[in-house]
This record gives C-alpha cells, sequence and structure tokens, in this order.
C-alpha cells in the first residue's frame, strides 16, 4: 500500500483490519503518532514511515513477526520501543536523522541484522548488548555524541563497515581490530 508523499495526519485505528499487508508506505506524510493495530499486521515485511513527524512508536510494534525492513528515519523519534527486539526477522533499520538519546538493550535479539544506520541522533553510549547483533554487516554511527565504544563491538563478527565520524571518541576498543572491516571511517 503507498500512501507516500501525502499531507496524512492519522492514520484510523481500523488500519490495522489490513492483515494481509506486505508492503506499507507511508513517507513524507505529517503523521505524529501510528495506531496501536498496528501490530495486527502480521504479513507486513517493509514499513517506511521515514519523513513524517513521529515522537515515538507505539510497542505493538514488536508484533510485527515478519517484518524484514523498517525505516523510521527523519522523525522527531527520542527513543525506540523495548519491543523492537521482538522483530525477529529484521534484516536493515534505518533510524537516522532522529533524537534518539539511547538505545534499547533489546535490539541486542536481533540477530538477523545486517544494516544499521543510526547517524546523526544524539546517542551518548551504546549498549553492550550490540555485540550480539551477530549479522551485522553495515554500521553507521556518524554524527552522534559518542565519547567510547564498547568491548562487546568487537564481537560483531560479520561487520565489514563501521562509520564512526563526527563523535567525541577519544579511543577506540582493542577488540575493534578483531573484526573482518573492510571500511572505518572516523573522519
Amino acid at each position: 500500500l503507498s500512501l507516500w508523499s501525502n499531507a496524512l495526519s492519522a492514520l484510523p485505528e481500523s488500519f490495522g483490519g489490513l492483515r494481509n499487508l506486505e508492503t506499507l508506505l507511508l513517507w513524507k506524510n505529517c503523521l505524529s503518532a501510528l495506531p496501536d493495530s498496528l501490530g495486527e499486521l502480521s504479513q507486513l515485511q517493509t514499513l517506511r514511515v521515514e519523513c513524517n513527524q513521529l515522537a515515538s512508536l507505539p510497542e505493538s510494534l514488536g508484533q510485527l513477526c515478519q517484518l524484514r525492513s523498517l525505516h523510521i528515519w527523519e522523525n522527531r523519534l527520542v527513543k525506540l520501543p523495548e519491543s523492537i527486539g521482538q522483530l525477529l526477522q529484521l534484516e536493515e533499520l534505518h533510524a537516522e536523522r532522529n533524537l534518539l538519546q539511547f538505545l534499547p538493550r533489546s535490539l541486542g535479539q536481533l540477530r538477523r541484522l545486517r544494516h544499521l544506520d543510526l547517524q546523526e541522533n544524539r546517542l551518548t553510549a551504546l549498549p553492550v548488548e550490540m555485540g550480539k547483533l551477530s549479522a551485522l554487516f553495515c554500521l553507521h554511527l556518524e554524527g552522534n555524541c559518542l565519547s567510547t565504544l564498547p568491548e562487546s563491538i568487537g564481537s560483531l563478527e560479520a561487520l565489514e563497515e563501521l562509520h564512526l565520524a563526527g563523535n567525541k571518541l577519544t579511543a577506540l576498543p582493542d577488540s575493534l581490530c578483531t573484526l573482518p572491516l573492510r571500511e572505518l571511517r572516523l573522519e
């Protein structure tokens, strides 16, 4: 279902009745919230709600058990719901250009996650649990407020791209040298 680039400010609660929906494209609207019934879209694989005015995401997001791609960038999100860790099929998460100050520990449960983009937020630390993201290939953290990285980052055995420019890092963990990195950006 493609509703992108309209002026939608809300979705009806009955939206959850679209149970066979696999793709939902809602980018470039004026949405400030998503209905709790979003979690009823049990076949949803792609959700794109970037470039809206979302300040939060419903906890019911975690019920989207088939979700593989989540685009929530360029909103006003200050946190991600703890239930995000229930999205066990998720392969890509784009949450750049928000107001995120921290990440839920449950993020470490996303063992199929390959691409994580968190650039241009307000992150000051990363949860140790991020080291459990065994499939993570590409990690964008540039433009945050990170002063350290957890040692557990060395457990990201599939990580080939790491972008760290524009943070407040004064040192890098020794474990970084064990990664199969092809690209490390610190500038």
